[in-house]
């Protein structure tokens, strides 16, 4: 009765796992914005001013539409003459990384990992 009971725990084990490893795992695919419309941009734009909690970003309209990087640089500081203030710029360039992930294109803060999905925006792998 014992043996029995073990076996049919085993085979219990063997069908979970089994089960368990045929499921599909999305895995994120760099990727490339494709047919950039004035909507997809402006969330593109949107989201970039969100995620580096500043709202005076500036996107080229093909940003992302090259390639799956994107590096964003903070100004330097200017003098109230309007000029460059002097001196060492400390900040890190903040990098983000556009993926296809299933059916969704989603911007990742590569700093902290965070996540956008873009839902106006149309991508295709890289």
């Amino acid at each position: 009765m014992r043996r029995t009971s073990v076996a049919y725990i085993i085979g219990a084990l063997v069908v979970l796992s089994a089960c368990r490893g045929g499921r599909a795992t999305r895995e994120d695919v760099p990727a490339l914005i494709v047919d950039p419309t004035t909507a997809s941009r402006f969330e593109l734009t949107r989201v970039v001013m969100a995620a580096v909690s500043d709202s005076a970003v500036a996107l080229a309209d093909d940003a992302l539409t090259q390639r799956s990087s994107l590096i964003l640089e903070r100004s330097p500081p200017r003098s109230i003459e309007g000029q460059a203030a002097t001196g060492r710029m400390l900040d890190e360039p903040v990098r983000f990384r556009l993926v296809v992930n299933g059916p969704n294109c989603v911007l990742i803060n590569e700093a902290d990992g965070r996540r956008w999905r873009l839902s106006q925006t149309d991508c295709a792998p890289e």
